[in-house]
């Protein structure tokens, strides 16, 4: 027989006939480590199976978390409170999930802060929406994107369902259809036009 290096993602005693794996929730980033905390406890926002080599060797998933070092298992990761969601390899929830936004920009997205897309009408919020990057559906308007005062935009009270909206809807400040402006989009850009 020959002598081998305990590889990576092991530890050796002295007499092994074999390598052990590092133990769940470790990590072994280096060759011939001597004791079962290898190298050390898995990465906040992970999970480190048996013989892992690196301490964010698994990652937990988006929309889930792990505050705490030396996760063992899938089971480490817990699922972000109502609202909230994260990034894949994620210590904290700190977005807003998909259908909440975050109102005030001057708070931490969390379950508290983390408003419901669907006390606005006429709104459509992504995942990490905040009040600026809500989206407006077809035929709503608002001022500006740092209102909350969403407005139906039918160019007429009697406008049949394919006659088209000024208000086309989008993310940011452009809700008008080409060539209109202003509020309800029922200006015309061009002088000496008018809306009808």
């Amino acid at each position: 027989g020959q002598c081998h290096g305990c590889p990576k993602g092991h530890y050796c005693v002295s007499g092994a006939e074999q390598p052990a794996p590092c133990p769940n929730g470790t990590y072994g980033a280096e060759p011939r480590l001597q004791s079962a905390q290898c190298s050390g406890a898995c990465s906040k926002g992970h999970y480190c199976p048996r013989g892992s080599t690196i301490s964010t060797q698994r990652p937990c998933e988006a929309g889930t978390f792990n505050s705490a070092e030396g996760g063992t298992n899938a089971n480490a990761c817990q699922p972000c409170p109502r609202g909230t969601s994260s990034v894949a390899g994620a210590s904290e929830c700190s977005v807003c999930a998909a259908g909440f936004f975050l109102r005030d920009l001057s708070l931490e997205p969390n379950q508290a802060n983390c408003k419901p897309c669907s006390d606005l009408d006429g709104a459509e919020c992504g995942w990490n929406a905040t009040l600026r990057t809500i989206k407006m559906q077809s035929n709503h308007w608002r001022l500006s994107d740092r209102t909350l005062d969403i407005r139906k935009c039918d160019a007429r009270p009697d406008r049949p369902p394919d006659d088209p909206t000024p208000c086309i809807g989008s993310a940011g400040a452009t809700y008008c259809a080409s060539g209109l402006h202003g509020p309800l989009c029922r200006v015309c850009v061009a002088s000496y036009h008018h809306f009808d």
